[in-house]
């Protein structure tokens, strides 16, 4: 599992939308957009919501849409929203920093893919387990830094990286919201089902 969770992060460019398993009759759907399409509309139209037209996108708030444009849209049948979540996880998942503003959200999708949460943090700031577990394995990586991953049971698995320092080993138990490290600058934060990475704020992340 471990050697998956590496493998959709170092080979993202491969990644398939993990809710592909979960809705397997998705419909993918090109809409060239008309003289006087608002995004509301095409988004009542089709039962999904505007912010993720935009993220399926890659469309800033405020951008103007064009007539003419194409847009993809995922129907109701398919994964409506990669921040949708069908798991309820085993425990309370808490922000991994007390202080920290999310730079790169969870997306699976397009170019600017991006398996976890990335946050911008003050230097040598404390990380925290998300969760209480086991640490299953502490170690370098290059681009990702020092890292730790727990397991929480039943097939889920947080991974923090980036830390400048680690201050547990693998096989020590943990708390939640227990310090295993710190971090400079950035932290990169992701939890994992069963191999498949979801979206931390799909799945009711609280403040630590």
């Amino acid at each position: 599992m471990i050697k998956k969770i590496f493998s959709l992060i170092l080979f993202s460019s491969l990644f398939i939308n993990p809710l592909a398993k979960i809705c397997p009759k998705s419909e993918k759907i090109s809409y060239r957009i008309k003289d006087g399409d608002t995004l509301s509309e095409i988004a009542q139209k089709y039962n999904v919501r505007v912010g993720d037209i935009r993220k399926w996108n890659l469309l800033q708030t405020g951008t103007r849409i064009f007539s003419g444009k194409k847009i993809i849209i995922y129907t109701k049948s398919g994964p409506v929203s990669y921040s949708f979540s069908p798991y309820s996880p085993p425990h309370t998942f808490y922000t991994p920093v007390k202080r920290g503003k999310i730079i790169k959200h969870f997306n699976p999708f397009g170019d600017s893919r991006n398996l976890g949460l990335m946050y911008r943090i003050p230097p040598r700031t404390m990380v925290k387990s998300s969760a209480s577990g086991k640490v299953i394995k502490v170690d370098y990586l290059r681009g990702y830094g020092h890292y730790v991953m727990i397991d929480h049971g039943k097939g889920w698995i947080s991974m923090y990286s980036n830390l400048s320092r680690v201050e547990v080993r693998a096989g020590n138990r943990i708390g939640e919201k227990e310090n295993i490290g710190r971090g400079e600058e950035k932290l990169f934060f992701l939890i994992s089902y069963k191999g498949e990475p979801l979206d931390p704020l799909s799945l009711g992340l609280k403040r630590s």
